[in-house]
């Protein structure tokens, strides 16, 4: 009894406890919670803050994104326009090349035309008149004529009947080279030969004119050419040295082997070439002629055929001379 007792008093000295105690946990649990929901209130503050400075960032990096791209444009579009105006220039530059092109072919073809017209006019008509004066004399006044006559106004008329022939080959020639219809056929063989071939043509010539050509060849000299140009070098230079030599002269025609080339030349001692004439010998720059020693014409085609067969040999040509004192003619050929 006297235990219950005093349990009964504990039990009522703690009851008025409980509430506070309850309260307490109350208020700390309270206490805990604003505590909770100002952190919370705080890192949602502090989330917006990082949100807001993302959301002002990504509106930076757009910023420069428009700018870039409006940069980008404008390279771009720069570009084009560049690449169309030098394209526009580079055609414009073209076009003008084509005309200059077209415009020196067609002044090559004048001038071509003009030295055609020329020698047609000219150097072709001299030698028909000459045959035809001296032809018409000889049938006008021949029982007056004694042998000795008749014997030189035939050796006249072969002789301008022989500078016809040659022009009208050389013009033949000539006027194949110019469009392109001529073709090089090369091949082995002795440039000795050709030369006493040729010499032989010319040999009644060189005689009536009492001009002695003298060979100085020996043995073989086999050269890669083609044949038929070379001899048409070979005739055209032998023909103006004959032509430009005075009676009494001489001319010398002369080969040798140099290293892996042969070599031809022609030399007399007639006339010779006047310094400004020597300059553009090899020239197409104009119709150009000189009179012979016995008032032979000539078109200067021969030459041009020269140096233009000569160097689709493969060769070399050129001319050494002295007014008064003679001329000397070389070219070269290679051996294979």
């Amino acid at each position: 009894m006297k235990n219950l007792t005093i349990y009964f008093l504990i039990f009522l000295l703690s009851f008025p406890l409980l509430p506070n105690n309850i309260q307490g946990q109350e208020a700390t649990n309270y206490t805990n919670s604003a505590k909770t929901e100002t952190t919370d209130i705080s890192y949602n503050q502090d989330q917006n803050e990082d949100q807001d400075q993302n959301t002002a960032f990504t509106q930076e990096e757009l910023a420069y994104l428009k700018m870039g791209g409006i940069i980008a444009f404008l390279l771009i579009t720069l570009l084009v326009l560049l690449y169309f105006y030098f394209r526009k220039i580079k055609a414009s530059k073209f076009a003008t090349q084509i005309l200059r092109n077209q415009n020196a072919k067609l002044q090559d073809s004048n001038t071509t035309k003009e030295k055609f017209l020329s020698i047609i006019g000219h150097d072709l008509k001299n030698p028909f008149n000459s045959v035809l004066g001296l032809s018409n004399l000889v049938i006008d006044q021949w029982k007056s004529l004694d042998d000795e006559e008749r014997f030189q106004i035939s050796n006249e008329i072969n002789s301008s009947s022989q500078s016809l022939y040659e022009l009208l080959d050389n013009l033949l020639i000539w006027s194949r080279t110019q469009t392109s219809n001529i073709k090089i056929s090369p091949e082995k063989f002795d440039l000795n030969e050709s030369v006493t071939n040729i010499y032989e043509i010319f040999k009644n010539q060189a005689n009536f004119k009492n001009i002695n050509v003298r060979l100085e060849i020996s043995g073989i000299k086999n050269v890669f050419a083609d044949p038929n140009m070379i001899a048409t070098v070979i005739r055209n230079l032998l023909s103006n040295a004959l032509k430009f030599t005075q009676s009494g002269g001489q001319i010398v025609i002369r080969t040798q082997n140099k290293a892996d080339i042969v070599e031809l030349s022609i030399s007399d001692n007639g006339k010779g070439i006047l310094p400004d004439d020597l300059k553009r010998i090899f020239e197409d720059s104009g119709h150009h002629t000189t009179k012979g020693t016995s008032n032979e014409t000539g078109s200067g085609l021969g030459l041009l055929l020269a140096k233009d067969f000569i160097q689709r040999n493969n060769g070399i040509i050129w001319v050494e001379s002295k007014p008064g004192k003679g001329s000397l003619f070389t070219f070269t050929l290679p051996v294979s």
